[in-house]
């Protein structure tokens, strides 16, 4: 049998001698009581204070059994308090009108003690394994929530760590692939110029220079995207933007880039008005522009046209730098900015790539809140969109319906 040590009953009955047996067979077995002469009292001591189980009579006047009933389940502070009622033995209809009012058991009248005490006990007994078992639910959700907290911080650990390693093998890759193999090609074209050294005016000695030149750019080139990647891989890069006129910017990224332009016959035209103003980072946005424009002129074929423009979609503006040249395939637009299956494509000129500079700029974009995707098709070009804020409090885009390729 449960204890009855600390539980309380509460006693409701308008009849004397009812009360005076009851409490006397509680008191006697360890139990607190209280005692209510009526419903409306009952209603009124369960606001300030709630016993574990309320023995309720049903033939009270005022407010009988039934309705006292109803108020308690209806109330969220008692109506898990289990509710025994007190009837005579006939009444077989009211029992039952009681177990649909949320009564859990009746005792009959005439009382019998060993049957009054059962059945409180029993259902005391119940009433603290539902508190148990509500206790235990709540710590086994606390449990599933750190559980998850924990299973999103591992996620959040090995997407970082994947990132690492992808990094990682992509530096790896520029070294072995496109670093040593342009190395290899400025020592074999130094050899060349070597044994043409006697006649040091013939085309070969010409050519051969001019290759090493090229090779000697092109390994720069690797330097400064690969330096730039470990920069912003590491956290080194954080912008500082500022307001500043767009056209000033694609301008200026224009100007190391018109000499290259001009000897494939390619056209850049900025048509960006002067009154555009954006807030980003000039340096990072500098560094964009002459990884789109490099990409745009190394596709193209001689008379083709480069145009940058631009549209204010309110908070933020968004930048269209279309060619005119070979486009990219779907199976290579599917690969633009991840780390892991980069496109070296060659030129129309035959330059090479290291096919970090979309993915670069993709991180600068990131970091100047801002969004770049592209759209192209195979032999009519290829148009990449950029969208920069306006101002100090745009954030991230979310109303654009591009997206990013997969």
């Amino acid at each position: 049998m449960e204890s009855s040590e600390n539980s309380t009953i509460m006693v409701v009955d308008d009849n004397p001698t009812n009360l005076r047996v009851l409490i006397e067979y509680l008191e006697d077995s360890g139990y607190e009581t209280m005692v209510a002469p009526s419903g409306e009292r009952a209603i009124q001591q369960l606001e300030h204070a709630q016993p574990d189980l309320v023995l309720l009579d049903i033939m009270m006047p005022g407010l009988d059994g039934f309705e006292t009933c109803k108020a308690l389940k209806h109330n969220d502070d008692t109506k898990a308090i289990p509710i025994i009622f007190m009837t005579a033995l006939s009444d077989t209809e009211k029992k039952l009108k009681g177990f649909k009012m949320g009564a859990v058991d009746y005792i009959t009248k005439p009382f019998q003690q060993e049957e009054v005490l059962a059945r409180i006990n029993t259902h005391l007994t119940i009433q603290k394994q539902k508190k148990e078992l509500i206790s235990l639910n709540t710590k086994l959700s606390e449990s599933n929530q750190k559980l998850t907290e924990t299973n999103i911080q591992l996620t959040r650990v090995n997407n970082e760590l994947t990132k690492a390693i992808e990094t990682r093998e992509k530096i790896f890759s520029v070294f072995s692939d496109d670093l040593f193999g342009s190395v290899g090609s400025i020592f074999g074209l130094s050899g060349r110029i070597v044994k043409t050294a006697e006649n040091l005016l013939n085309d070969t000695f010409i050519k051969t220079a001019n290759n090493i030149q090229r090779s000697a750019s092109y390994t720069q080139k690797i330097f400064e995207n690969l330096m730039g990647w470990i920069k912003l891989q590491s956290g080194v890069i954080e912008p500082a933007p500022d307001i500043i006129p767009l056209n000033k910017i694609v301008d200026r990224s224009i100007i190391p880039l018109s000499q290259l332009a001009e000897e494939k016959k390619i056209t850049i035209k900025n048509t960006i008005v002067e009154n555009e103003l954006v807030y980003i980072d000039e340096n990072m946005a500098d560094s964009i522009f002459q990884h789109l424009l490099t990409n745009a002129i190394k596709y193209s074929l001689s008379g083709d046209t480069i145009t940058i423009s631009s549209k204010n979609l309110g908070d933020y503006e968004e930048i269209v730098v279309e060619d005119t040249g070979l486009g990219i395939s779907e199976e290579n637009q599917r690969k633009l900015f991840k780390i892991n299956s980069t496109v070296k494509e060659p030129g129309t000129a035959g330059e090479k790539g290291a096919g970090l500079g979309l993915i670069i700029s993709k991180e600068l974009m990131k970091k100047l809140k801002g969004k770049i995707w592209v759209t192209s098709q195979l032999g009519k070009g290829t148009t990449i969109y950029l969208t920069f804020p306006k101002h100090r409090r745009s954030g991230i885009l979310g109303d654009i319906t591009h997206e990013d390729l997969p």
